[in-house]
């Protein structure tokens, strides 16, 4: 049996989008590997010949209506037009979805004065966020699950003053 889901949001982004879904996929996991009340796990049913297969896991479906992952009209890129500049690299890594992730890398260790040069006035510091991911586990044999984990992640660069320590 497959189960499909459509995530509805009036304002929703990209990463409450990946949110949202990894906790349903995780929420969907726990349900369909609970044990029932024989023992056994799943719902015990046979169905098309690849669930006969592994009756214990069942296949489950995920379906993103894309409408709703668009953050609306295209905006202009922010990282070169800030006090404190950064450009993206990407991290690539076959073992997590989702697969590539993007961060930002601050371009300066000041920030940019009204004329385009750098002061050390001020610092420029990564902003930092908490991304949901799935990592892709090795089980017994030729199998695998995924385990939900978080990963803090640089979206951006912002200018602070000094940090002094009194001693």
């Amino acid at each position: 049996m497959d189960i499909h889901f459509i995530i509805f949001a009036f304002s929703i982004n990209k990463v409450t989008a990946v949110a949202l879904m990894v906790g349903i996929s995780m929420m969907l996991m726990v349900a369909q590997g609970a044990p029932t009340k024989s023992g056994a796990k799943g719902h015990g049913r046979k169905g098309t010949t690849a669930e006969n297969q592994k009756p214990d896991h069942p296949r489950v479906s995920l379906l993103l209506d894309s409408k709703f992952l668009n953050s609306g009209p295209a905006r202009r890129p922010i990282n070169n037009s800030s006090l404190s500049p950064w450009v993206y690299s990407i991290t690539e890594d076959d073992s997590r979805f989702p697969r590539t992730i993007m961060e930002a890398r601050c371009l300066y260790s000041g920030c940019l004065n009204s004329k385009g040069q750098e002061t050390l006035d001020l610092q420029s510091k990564p902003i930092l966020t908490e991304v949901l991911i799935l990592r892709r586990v090795t089980g017994v044999g030729d199998t695998y699950y995924f385990r939900l984990e978080s990963k803090t992640i640089s979206v951006g660069c912002t200018c602070v003053r000094h940090q002094v320590e009194y001693q």
